[in-house]
């Protein structure tokens, strides 16, 4: 797997943000831990992938990453000058960066700003209807003898949209917000504090049964701590969008109706009918929309008993998958996947499926 981020991401190197935000999303829908069920190559890309993307999303990161590229093609390195004597000869802030001492987080929107670089019209590319509310940083400590001392990350709050039917029957919600983040080149030492201003993006699991106004809690995802303390918490706060989605067509009132995706516990297929397949057994499996694009697992009742099915991303209607031995008499069982589609919208899912359709034509 390449190591050049803009390789890993797919993108070129002057992709702008929007194409480096939709570059990682995609990555993440098919490798995040969540989706992969465990594969430990996808996790690996995954991890590589959210890293290439917090280095590129900043523009002082970025900056200094693309500076190393240009150090080792120009071949600096013993008697060519440091990476940092390269920076400083080709933007001329040596002088302005000793002047003004510790490199805080105002002189860098001030070094933005002479170089026609707006950090707020950089970051502020919307928050996709989730909302976001940074924490702030304490201010670094008076003058002292040793390096400043650790401090700990602040939390970051957000109001998280969570679909009716999701916090009914549990899943995952994607919340994207801005938080600090240590930069990759601040070492334990330096004059400033290593914080960056970021975009990041987070996959919230939404337990079944969750309630409007309830707050989620995810370790280590709030604002990384100056001079190298630990990251604060994301801190979510549900705000229930929709309503739930009623089943199409009658409730099922046997056990071997079809359950639909909001049922709680293994669900119950219907039978193919007869001579439908030559003879193979087989059972229909209605699946969301939501599982069919994302993928998931689905607790099946079997003639051999309960199997967990592994849904993969971009799971197509009328797709089969063959359970061996998990038929009558033990013989091997057949699940064709039907995608069962809402028959109506509230008009915020209208909203979002229609932003959707923009970013994926």
């Amino acid at each position: 797997m390449s190591t050049d981020y803009y390789e890993l991401l797919g993108v070129p190197r002057d992709a702008t943000a929007q194409d480096i935000k939709k570059a990682f999303r995609t990555i993440a829908r098919e490798c995040h831990p969540d989706v992969s069920g465990g594969d430990p190559a996808a996790e690996e890309r995954f991890k590589k992938a959210r890293n290439a993307y917090e280095t590129l999303m900043d523009p002082v990161t970025r900056a200094r990453y693309d500076r190393r590229g240009e150090r080792r093609s120009q071949g600096f390195g013993a008697g060519g000058g440091s990476f940092f004597d390269a920076f400083y000869k080709a933007t001329g802030e040596r002088d302005a960066g000793a002047q003004r001492g510790p490199h805080t987080r105002q002189s860098r929107k001030d070094d933005a700003r002479k170089n026609n670089i707006g950090l707020d019209d950089l970051f502020n590319v919307g928050d996709f209807g989730f909302g976001s509310n940074t924490g702030s940083q304490p201010p670094p400590p008076g003058p002292s003898s040793g390096p400043p001392r650790p401090m700990p990350g602040m939390d970051v709050e957000i109001t998280l949209d969570v679909p009716a039917d999701i916090a009914a029957r549990g899943g995952s919600v994607t919340a994207v917000y801005h938080r600090l983040q240590r930069a990759d080149s601040w070492r334990p030492g330096a004059g400033d504090d290593g914080l960056v201003r970021v975009q990041d993006i987070a996959d919230i699991r939404i337990v079944p049964g969750t309630r409007d106004g309830m707050m989620l809690r995810e370790r280590g995802l709030g604002d990384a701590g100056a001079w190298g303390g630990i990251y604060g918490d994301l801190v979510a706060t549900v705000r229930l969008v929709g309503r739930v989605t009623p089943p199409p067509g009658p409730q099922p009132s046997t056990p071997h109706a079809a359950h639909t995706a909001q049922t709680a516990g293994p669900r119950v297929a219907t039978a193919a009918p007869p001579g439908q397949n030559g003879g193979e057994q087989t059972l229909l499996l209605e699946i969301s929309v939501v599982e069919a694009l994302l993928g998931g697992r689905v607790e099946l009742d079997t003639p051999a008993g309960k199997v967990r099915l592994t849904i993969p991303p971009g799971t197509s209607g009328g797709t089969r998958m063959r359970l061996k031995g998990k038929g009558t008499g033990g013989e091997d069982l057949y699940v064709e996947i039907r995608i069962r589609v809402p028959r109506s919208l509230d008009d915020e899912s209208r909203r979002l499926i229609e932003e959707f359709a923009r970013l994926n034509p």
